[in-house]
C-alpha cells in the first residue's frame, strides 16, 4: 500500500490564461475579387483569400490609423508594426514556444505575440471574364465589360494592337477574369495590450479597402457580416448621406490617432476629406456610378467624349515633342492628373501625333505612385449602400519625367495655369488648384 503524501494539496487552484482575443469574423465581397493571386492579375485557384494578403491589407491599414504617434520616425513605427504583426520571417508562426510563454508569465506581463491570422473559405465564387468581346459596325472587335465598370478594369482590357492583329479566340483564352460572390472567415489572434490596434486596422480595412488587387478603384471590397456568430450592425444607420457622414466621422475620430506621420505614409486622419454619392439598395449602381464619373472628370474634352482634351498634357507633350498639327490650345505645361497615380500612359491615334509616351517618377525608386484616391461602395444596414470617394493623405508626388524623351516635367496647377484651362475650369476644377479635391467637389457637387 502506498503512503499516503504528507503535503497537503492547495485549497485552491490559480490559472491565469494567455491575454489573447480570439474573433471569428465572416465577410463577403460586395464586388468583384481582382487577383490576388501569386499570378498577378489572377485570383487564386486554389487559396482565393490568402491569410498572407489579409496580413499585408492589416499592416497598411494600420499603419494609415495608428501612425501619427510616431511623428517623423518612420522606426519607431516600424517596430511598433513588427510587435504587432510579426516580423517578415514570423508572420506564419502558430506561436510563440511554451518555454517563450512560461517566460513571460513568469515575469507577470501580458503575454504578447504578433497577430495569428487563418482564412477559410466558406464560397469560392464565381469566375467571369471581365470583359466580353463585340463587333461594332465595322467588323471591329470592341471589348465590353461585364458587368463591371470599364475604366476601373482598364488593366483587363485588350490592348488595340492586340485587338487589330489576333483572333476573337486568342483574345477570349488572353482576357483576365474576377471573381463574383466571394465569402471567406477570418480567425484572428491577437493579444489584449493590442486590441485597439488591430480593431482600428480591421475597421479602416472593411471601410476603405478590401482584398485582391485594385481596392482603390473598387474591387474586392467588404461587408463585415458576423463577428463570433453574433450579426455585425456596426454600419452606417442608413445609405442618406448626413448619416453616412456621422457614422465615417465618428469612427475616424475613435481609430484614427491625431499627431504625424512619418513621410510618404498614406493615411487617414479624423477630419478626412471625403465625399458620399448615389445611394442606392444594391452596391454595383453606386460603383458604377462613382467609376462613371471619375471618367468624365479625367476625360474632359472640347466635345463631349470626342474633341480635344481640356486637360493640358496632350498639348504639352506636342510642344515638348515638337510634334504639332492643331492649333495651340495656350494650356500651361503641366501634368496635373499625375496626382492620380503613376505610370500613365499617353495614347496618340494621329499618324502627325506624338508616339505613345509614358509620365512617371523620374527617380527609378519612385517609378510608381499609387493612387491616393479611393472609390468603392459602402455597404450600410438594411441591405443598402453608397458610393465612397476619399483622399488618402501622405502621399506626394514625386518629380517627373517624359519617359520616352527623357524630358522633366511638372505635375501642380497654379492659380494662373488654371486661368489659362478655361474650359476645363468650367466644367470641372471650378477655381480649384488641387484636382483630387475638385473631383471630390465635382462628385459632392458643391464647395
Amino acid at each position: 500500500m502506498r503512503k499516503r503524501p504528507t503535503i497537503e494539496p492547495p485549497q485552491t487552484l490559480t490559472h491565469r490564461e494567455l491575454d489573447l482575443i480570439e474573433q471569428i469574423r465572416e465577410y463577403k465581397l460586395i464586388t468583384p475579387l481582382y487577383g490576388g493571386g501569386v499570378t498577378p492579375g489572377e485570383a487564386d485557384p486554389v487559396t482565393v483569400v490568402r491569410a498572407t494578403e489579409i496580413r499585408g491589407h492589416l499592416r497598411f491599414w494600420w499603419r494609415a490609423t495608428r501612425g501619427g504617434q510616431f511623428g517623423h520616425d518612420p522606426k519607431a513605427m516600424k517596430n511598433k508594426e513588427d510587435e504587432i504583426w510579426g516580423k517578415a520571417h514570423t508572420t506564419e508562426k502558430k506561436g510563440a514556444t511554451s518555454e517563450e510563454q512560461e517566460k513571460h508569465e513568469s515575469e507577470n506581463t501580458p503575454f504578447k505575440q504578433p497577430v495569428q491570422i487563418e482564412v477559410m473559405l466558406t464560397h469560392a465564387g464565381e469566375s467571369k471574364k471581365s470583359f466580353s468581346l463585340e463587333r461594332n459596325t465595322r467588323g471591329n472587335l470592341i471589348p465590353k465589360g461585364n458587368g463591371i465598370p470599364d475604366y476601373a478594369a482598364f488593366p483587363m482590357r485588350p490592348p488595340q494592337e492586340d485587338l487589330r492583329r489576333k483572333t476573337q479566340k486568342q483574345l477570349e483564352e488572353e482576357i483576365k477574369s474576377v471573381r463574383h460572390h466571394v465569402q471567406f472567415t477570418l480567425k484572428i489572434i491577437f493579444s489584449r495590450t493590442h486590441s485597439d490596434d488591430v480593431q482600428a486596422a480591421l475597421w479602416a480595412w472593411e471601410t476603405f479597402g478590401g482584398i485582391g488587387a485594385r481596392t482603390r478603384r473598387g474591387f474586392g471590397a467588404l461587408r463585415l457580416l458576423m463577428v463570433n456568430s453574433k450579426k455585425n450592425d456596426d454600419l452606417p444607420p442608413s445609405n442618406q448621406r448626413a448619416d453616412v457622414r456621422r457614422w465615417i466621422n465618428e469612427h475616424l475620430e475613435k481609430f484614427v490617432v491625431a499627431g504625424a506621420w512619418p513621410s510618404d505614409v498614406p493615411h487617414l486622419e479624423q477630419k478626412l476629406f471625403f465625399e458620399l454619392a448615389y445611394p442606392a439598395t444594391n452596391t454595383f449602381y453606386p460603383w458604377r456610378q462613382l467609376i462613371a464619373q471619375y471618367t468624365n472628370f479625367r476625360q474632359s474634352r472640347t466635345k463631349g467624349r470626342t474633341g480635344r482634351s481640356n486637360w493640358p498634357e496632350a498639348e504639352a507633350i506636342r510642344e515638348l515633342t515638337g510634334r504639332r498639327h492643331y492649333t495651340s490650345l495656350d494650356h500651361p505645361q503641366k501634368f496635373p492628373r499625375a496626382a492620380f497615380g503613376l505610370p500613365i500612359l499617353f495614347h496618340f491615334k494621329d499618324e502627325d501625333d506624338p508616339k505613345d509616351t509614358t509620365l512617371q517618377g523620374a527617380n527609378k525608386e519612385h517609378e510608381r505612385l499609387a493612387s491616393p484616391l479611393i472609390l468603392r461602395p459602402l455597404a450600410c444596414n438594411g441591405e443598402l449602400a453608397i458610393g465612397l470617394a476619399a483622399i488618402l493623405k501622405g502621399s506626394r508626388i514625386p518629380p517627373l519625367m517624359l519617359k520616352e524623351v527623357d524630358k522633366s516635367v511638372e505635375a501642380r496647377l497654379n492659380k494662373a495655369d488654371v486661368a489659362r484651362l478655361s474650359q476645363l475650369d468650367n466644367d470641372k476644377l471650378k477655381g480649384e488648384t488641387d484636382v483630387l479635391r475638385a473631383f471630390l467637389y465635382d462628385l459632392g457637387g458643391d464647395r
